[in-house]
């Protein structure tokens, strides 16, 4: 019993520490990338991603986040920090939503 005890510990603490470093990681990453790498594809200057399938991310989410709108081209460029923003606020919530598939699936329905 003892040893079970100690394993299900042991488990514990690497799981954490795997998580710690993983975390420790992604921030490291981030700012190397310049950011989460759904805030970068969205911009409006990276190229990830074609400009039709970008219209077509950005068309999404302002008909579906509430109270956001696609930041201009011209607004990324001159406050590129509040634009990160807007990206981050949409993506967080998109995966605020996708978290519970049994009561969410309708976000993710074409309108």
């Amino acid at each position: 019993m003892l040893m079970l005890a100690m394993a299900f510990a042991f488990t514990i603490l690497f799981a954490e520490l795997a998580r710690m470093l993983g975390r420790r990681a992604e921030a490291r990453l981030f700012r190397e990338w310049g950011g989460m790498p759904t805030t970068i594809w969205l911009r409006h200057q990276d190229n990830h991603l074609d400009p039709i399938t970008k219209a077509r991310y950005h068309d999404w989410l302002a008909a579906h986040v509430p109270g956001w709108r696609v930041p201009t081209q011209a607004l990324e460029e001159s406050d590129p920090d509040k634009v990160d923003q807007q990206y981050t606020s949409a993506v967080n919530w998109l995966r605020a939503q996708t978290r519970d598939t049994g009561r969410f699936t309708s976000c993710m329905r074409r309108t």
